[in-house]
């Protein structure tokens, strides 16, 4: 089927159930199937490109790989979709330069639409059964980053403008398939919030918010159709739960989310808490240091007095007496406080002296 959609005129005529039915092969139980078919459907989207190539709708199979389990055949898909979103934007260039007679085929060029298929693809997988059950969810969010990533990192014409618009415009209409159902419309609007959800998060550059798009975004008719209250339909509703939609403030102003690697740093508040930390340390260091500096001097002290009495003992002939005086002297590692020393003092020249001027030896 995938050959066949690829000859011009005939792989706009499918149906979108077998489009549906088709995009299950990307997660086939059997790995074989899964890496045969992703490697198939490069194949035919890098083959011709722009006009002799598959369409722009087979670009949202791409998403339904990033619920891919296997490392190696994820690793492989991831490469295959960057390579086929460069080639794209290299032929809008080349387009561009050629005087825009093509400018009506943009939508079907434009990489950046291919979230409007990867949208309606996740909304009918098996597995996605309500839009309030948050671990499915979060899986789906995996998948939809899966393509956004390569479309948001490393363009220059990236414009949060545009895909915001586009997926207003998307909430604004309903699932095609007939019949009509209200729980698909809301897991495809679920979808819809948790893409603008992802995109805001993860835009850092003020250029992001503001830059600009040339033309209004469109929907491709054959997956959405306009909803019954008409144009004038608003959907401010969010479909997703309230922990899902929650997003932190910005340097710039607006709710964009998350740390990336894009050049965010660290916020004032976290600075100033750094910077408190490391002169609380350095205050603590130095009162420590102190604390060791203050017993020094007393330590000095009292080896300035032993000696001091030494020399007064050794100088009258009592070397008994000095020995006596020593062993009354505290181990250094003992702490004497500068009272005890006064008092020691003081104590000394009140002793006793015995006939000669022979000093009497006193006990504490």
């Amino acid at each position: 089927m995938l050959k066949i959609c690829e000859q011009k005129g005939v792989g706009d005529v499918y149906t979108v159930e077998q489009f549906y039915n088709l995009s299950q092969l990307a997660v086939d139980d059997v790995k074989q199937v899964r890496e045969l078919f992703v490697a198939k459907l490069h194949k035919g989207l890098a083959k011709g490109v722009p006009f002799k190539c598959l369409p722009l709708d087979f670009m949202g199979f791409y998403a339904l790989c990033g619920l891919e389990t296997d490392k190696k055949l994820k690793d492989m898909a991831k490469r295959y979709v960057l390579s086929d979103i460069t080639k794209r934007r290299e032929c809008i260039k080349a387009l561009s330069f050629a005087g825009g007679e093509n400018a009506d085929q943009l939508p079907n060029i434009m990489p950046d639409y291919m979230l409007c298929f990867a949208v309606v693809i996740l909304a009918h997988l098996p597995l996605y059964e309500t839009n309030k059950d948050v671990q499915v969810l979060e899986k789906l969010k995996s998948a939809l980053w899966f393509i956004l990533e390569p479309l948001m990192m490393k363009n220059e014409n990236f414009s949060l403008q545009f895909y915001k618009m586009l997926l207003e415009m998307m909430k604004s209409h309903i699932d095609a398939t007939e019949p009509p159902s209200d729980i698909l419309n809301h897991k495809m609007w679920a979808l819809c919030d948790l893409s603008l959800t992802i995109i805001m998060s993860k835009a850092t550059s003020y250029n992001d918010f503001n830059k600009e798009f040339p033309f209004r975004p469109t929907v491709p008719p054959l997956y959405y159709k306009p909803h019954p209250e008409g144009s004038k339909f608003e959907n401010p509703t969010t479909y997703i739960p309230a922990e899902m939609a929650l997003l932190p403030k910005s340097k710039i102003g607006v709710s964009v989310g998350w740390q990336t690697k894009r050049g965010r740093r660290k916020s004032n508040e976290d600075t100033k808490a750094v910077v408190q930390d490391s002169i609380d340390s350095a205050v603590s260091n130095e009162e420590n240091g102190n604390h060791v500096q203050d017993e020094a001097p007393s330590t000095r002290k009292r080896s300035t007095r032993t000696s001091e009495e030494n020399t007064c003992i050794s100088d009258n002939g009592e070397n008994e007496t000095n020995n006596d005086k020593n062993d009354d002297i505290p181990p250094p590692d003992k702490n004497i406080s500068p009272s005890e020393l006064t008092s020691s003092t003081n104590e000394e020249p009140l002793a006793e002296t015995a006939a000669g001027g022979r000093p009497k030896r006193t006990r504490r």
